[in-house]
């Protein structure tokens, strides 16, 4: 059976690890979360910026196509 000095030590200790636990996280997630958003906007930068060249050259190549053939319209009185 535990003594009640040896069991409430344990809880002080557990105790005192959680605190310290929460305080380091608490501490570290404003760096984390900056470093997170960094990556996560070089990544998409770059993916954009291949996207949108790719997507202007098959814009200018796709215009003719789409153009179709002019038709000139008369008035009617």
């Amino acid at each position: 059976m535990f003594e009640k000095d040896t069991f409430l030590g344990i809880l002080f200790k557990i105790l005192i690890f959680i605190f310290l636990i929460t305080y380091i996280i608490r501490r570290l997630i404003p760096f984390l979360f900056s470093w997170l958003i960094r990556e996560i906007t070089k990544k998409t930068s770059s993916k954009n910026f291949s996207y949108s060249n790719q997507n202007k050259k098959e814009q200018k190549s796709s215009n003719s196509k789409k153009l179709g053939e002019y038709v000139d319209y008369e008035e009617i009185d």
